[in-house]
């Protein structure tokens, strides 16, 4: 009989349990979340979201559209940490022709002792961003270390066409996020989940399917969608917009059923979209139409001979443009306005400025198409539909003769084929009309190489040279840093990283105004004896300088890929010289750590003779996307390019 009770405990305990995480109910808290001082799954988080519900109603609405977006979300706050983030809270809307409104907004505070303390609608109020968007803003009363805080809203909105985006994970851990679809309008849309593909199948019939990793369970239907047991998101190194990385549900309207029963469709293909685009006034039309850009051509003829080839020619508009107008920081992929009254203002956006290069190329028969594309900042692409809206930016791709150059013109410090790396977002998509496509982005690796020369003194202190060389995105930083200081003198602060008591000396550069070729440079340097070296013993410095001077990836694991902007290689050639009172005691082993398929390596290898020893080190990433299968062993190359980097080579007086 005691048996049957312990089951029956059990169970009762267990539909406890499953009440908690299947159904929020507004202001009934379970005990065990009040009292929750620490979330088991998480124990440094400080804040959980204990549960959340939307659901969309989509809906005719006397002759138009319209859906409605309800969400109810209940967070516990662990840490005062967490009151910013979580209990200030900000609910955009698109108030631009009364396009979308906020309604029904309820919100309270519940302390762990049970008592409720409702916001009161005096503490709401609508901040106003800019012409187009608004924020719903409130911060909930009484907080304190261990509230459950909970808020529910509506949103009303005629965004048919690209409904707002619903996104299962957070920055803090999601116990579960569920999203239901209710469509009673005559409207049909397309549901695309992403950042799903990191997750393991486990299931897949007519009634749902099943994904996971680990605790972390995603199941879904048509019309209903759930996450449980999701981690907190944050940022870590070589991300690009975190939102790519979140579990998102995201729908785009495909189309209409008329009253005839006759279907009208609203998502076209990739083909009619270039062709929509190449009849827009404010894209296609800015730089086809002679009369949209008749006086800035002219305005070329005035400064620009003309002469020679068309690369010759390509060469020539582009510095023109870059001389003349300056980026004014603005993305997008329209022209708002006129292209020489743009021109004229010496300020310009990315679009106009490439639009400038479009309509000039065009004019002096150089074939010349835009590409659209979404930046690292902005988010991913995806092919399948062809949705604008993930498009933020616009480039030009030239083929002269063979040969293809995609054009950035935003910054002059950038020679004809090097983008902006916040560009560099793996492919991009070519408006040709006849033929739109999609193209990966290939970049070149980029190198950085020191060769240093090191004597070593008496007293145990060393004075060096180091050759430099750059080329690629490692040469336009330098040369950003050498616009602000001619003289290199970011040097200094560059060496004292690793010796406080450095002595910079000269620091020349060669090849500075000539973008089309390596940027060299020299640095002469001593460093003081030691702090850790006696008078029998010598410790010597391995390296003079890295980009890395601690391991950017820090987690054991990781659940996405490590996405960097471009291949790159490190390469120093050191040769320390060696008094001849003293002898080597201990040099780092020589280290060859290689990642699957040669996706990047670190090599490091020494030779002595008498009087010297040579040290040749690589750190080189062949591949600008690790898969999150191999993260641990990119994780332990670095560790080891750290180490080796903080070692030291060992002297010992004769």
């Amino acid at each position: 009989m005691r048996a049957f009770y312990l089951v029956l405990l059990g169970l009762l305990i267990l539909q406890n349990i499953q009440a908690q995480t299947d159904e929020l109910l507004w202001g009934d808290v379970p005990v065990e979340d009040l009292m929750m001082d620490e979330f088991p799954a998480d124990p440094q988080a400080e804040a959980v979201i204990l549960g959340e519900q939307a659901t969309f109603y989509f809906r005719n609405s006397e002759e138009n559209y319209d859906y409605q977006l309800t969400v109810y979300r209940r967070v516990k706050l662990l840490h005062k940490h967490a009151f910013d983030s979580q209990a200030r809270v900000r609910i955009p809307f698109y108030h631009f022709d009364e396009n979308e409104r906020v309604l029904d907004i309820a919100a309270h505070t519940i302390t762990p002792d049970g008592q409720v303390h409702p916001l009161s609608r005096r503490e709401i109020f609508v901040e106003k961003k800019d012409n187009y968007w608004s924020s719903v803003n409130f911060t909930f009363p009484q907080l304190s270390e261990g509230v459950v805080i909970e808020y529910r809203y509506t949103i009303i909105s005629k965004d048919l066409l690209h409904p707002r985006t619903w996104y299962f994970q957070h920055d803090i851990p999601v116990r579960f996020s569920q999203l239901d679809l209710h469509n009673s309008s005559y409207l049909s849309f397309i549901t695309q989940i992403e950042g799903e593909e990191y997750m393991d199948l486990v299931q897949q019939d007519k009634e749902q399917t099943v994904l996971a990793r680990g605790d972390t369970r995603f199941s879904f239907t048509d019309e209903s969608y759930r996450l449980e047991n999701a981690p907190a998101l944050r940022a870590e190194a070589f991300m690009t917009n975190i939102n790519d990385y979140r579990l998102r549900l995201e729908l785009q309207l495909s189309e209409t059923t008329r009253h005839d029963g006759s279907k009208k469709p609203f998502l076209t293909s990739w083909q009619q979209t270039a062709e929509d685009l190449m009849e827009s006034p404010l894209f296609g039309r800015r730089f086809l139409l002679k009369n949209a850009y008749r006086k800035l051509d002219r305005a070329l003829a005035e400064e620009e001979d003309l002469a020679g080839n068309q690369e010759d020619k390509m060469r020539s508009m582009y510095w023109f443009l870059l001389r003349r107008v300056q980026w004014n920081g603005l993305n997008g992929i329209q022209a708002d306005r006129n292209l020489y009254e743009a021109f004229k203002t010496g300020k310009a956006s990315a679009a106009e400025l490439n639009f400038m290069l479009l309509a000039l190329l065009n004019a002096h028969d150089i074939r010349a198409q835009p590409v659209l594309l979404s930046t690292r900042d902005h988010g991913r692409m995806q092919t399948q539909y062809p949705m604008l809206s993930q498009f933020n930016y616009v480039m030009v791709l030239v083929s002269i003769s063979g040969k293809t150059w995609l054009l950035d013109a935003t910054d002059p410090l950038r020679p004809p084929g090097m983008p902006s790396i916040n560009t560099l977002n793996k492919k991009a998509w070519v408006l040709n009309r006849d033929w739109p496509q999609w193209i990966n982005l290939l970049v070149p690796p980029c190198r950085d190489v020191y060769s240093a020369q090191l004597y070593i003194e008496q007293d145990g202190s060393i004075s060096g040279e180091m050759e430099v060389t750059y080329n690629s995105y490692s040469a336009w930083y330098e040369r950003q840093l050498l616009e602000e200081h001619p003289g290199g003198e970011y040097w200094v602060p560059r060496l004292q990283q690793r010796y406080p008591d450095v002595q910079v000396g000269a620091i020349d550069y060669r090849n500075i105004g000539d973008l089309n070729t390596d940027l060299t440079g020299r640095v002469q340097f001593r460093i003081p004896k030691s702090e850790n070296s006696t008078e029998d013993f010598l410790f010597l410095p391995f390296l003079i300088y890295s980009n890395f001077s601690e391991n950017p990836f820090k987690k054991e694991s990781r659940n996405f890929p490590v996405d960097f902007p471009y291949p790159f290689e490190e390469k120093w050639d050191i040769t320390i010289h060696l008094p001849p009172t003293f002898e080597v005691v201990r040099v780092p082993e020589s280290t060859n750590v290689i990642l699957p398929n040669d996706q990047a390596q670190f090599i490091y290898e020494y030779t002595q003779s008498s009087n010297t020893i040579e040290l040749s080190v690589i750190l080189q990433v062949n591949n600008d996307l690790i898969s999150p299968t191999d993260y641990p062993q990119l994780k332990r190359l670095f560790d080891q390019h750290i180490r080796l980097s903080n070692a030291s080579i060992v002297l010992k007086k004769k």
